[in-house]
């Protein structure tokens, strides 16, 4: 299993608690709601995730493009207006999962800065914040399941398998944190395990028995 930061996800959790813990619904996005398969589908996720997460003024633009290495997407923080842009990789077409997962980080980040939430002193503390806070947020369901993506095709007589990672956090982690948070909110299994993976749930299991 990865290595788990007990001690620090639980300040993170605590200090979102106290910011704007008053202003979150303690719901869980479910990823079935959701498409990305074109990029008529994808505007209406990054839509539909805004409005789930109280930010329905704001409209959100989605392109993709080349990314540098190890870079899911991006988005636009500089200007204040309601119109924002979101890049998402190029690599990541392939996997209707990542872009969902993307678009939740990426949209938590215009989250934190309109609620002026300011945590940790370098980009990778603030990425990690940023994966927590989503979570956090109901959008755990979305990292879950797009976190650590693969394809496999047949062609001829091999098969070729495609993966895609994105997050800071890694799957285990992301678990980790995402079942930390329904337990403290009471959310029965039946809720959180709904719309997961069957790989993702037998993670979460050996959480709960830990």
């Amino acid at each position: 299993m990865s290595e788990i930061f007990i001690e620090d996800y639980i300040k993170k959790i605590t200090y979102l608690e106290k910011k704007i813990g008053n202003k979150v619904n303690y719901t869980l996005l479910n990823p079935s709601l959701l498409q990305a398969y074109d990029i008529i589908s994808i505007q209406n996720s990054a839509k539909q995730i805004a409005e789930f997460v109280n930010m329905k003024d704001y409209i959100f633009i989605v392109a993709f493009s080349k990314q540098k290495e190890n870079v899911g997407g991006h988005i636009e923080l500089k200007y204040l207006g309601k119109e924002v842009f979101i890049e998402i990789s190029n690599k990541a077409v392939k996997f209707p999962e990542a872009i969902l997962a993307t678009l939740a980080h990426e949209i938590t980040h215009k989250y934190i800065q309109s609620n002026n939430i300011a945590y940790g002193t370098n980009d990778y503390e603030n990425e990690v914040f940023t994966d927590i806070t989503t979570i956090f947020l109901g959008l755990g369901k979305l990292l879950l399941n797009g976190c650590d993506c693969q394809t496999v095709k047949f062609e001829s007589e091999q098969t070729i398998t495609e993966t895609y990672k994105t997050g800071y956090l890694n799957k285990n982690q992301i678990a980790f944190v995402y079942l930390l948070i329904c337990f403290m909110r009471n959310i029965p299994a039946s809720k959180y395990e709904q719309g997961l993976f069957p790989g993702t749930i037998n993670i979460l299991n050996q959480y709960k028995h830990e």
